[in-house]
């Protein structure tokens, strides 16, 4: 008997697949990951998108907030950003 194997989780292809990717995969809604980045509903639905890309700032702490590496040297985060 031939079993089918799981499908492997689809990498996202661009950063605004991985935002809601991201956000999704943690239960999250819009509404949350913007308290949680200090931002507004607004940014994050024109994030996921493609409308607009975050700051830099927003970035980072989107960095901390999924455990992403830092960018350009920033190594692993020594802290996880806490939901409200």
């Amino acid at each position: 008997m031939r079993t089918t194997p799981k499908p492997k989780r689809q990498e996202p292809r661009s950063l605004s697949e991985a935002i809601r990717s991201e956000r999704e995969a943690r239960g999250w809604s819009q509404s949350k990951l913007a308290r949680v980045l200090e931002t507004t509903e607004k940014n994050v639905r024109n994030w996921e998108s493609g409308r607009i890309y975050p700051s830099w700032p927003h970035y980072v702490r989107m960095c901390l907030a999924f455990g992403w590496p830092l960018p350009y040297g920033g190594g692993e985060p020594q802290e996880q950003a806490t939901p409200p």
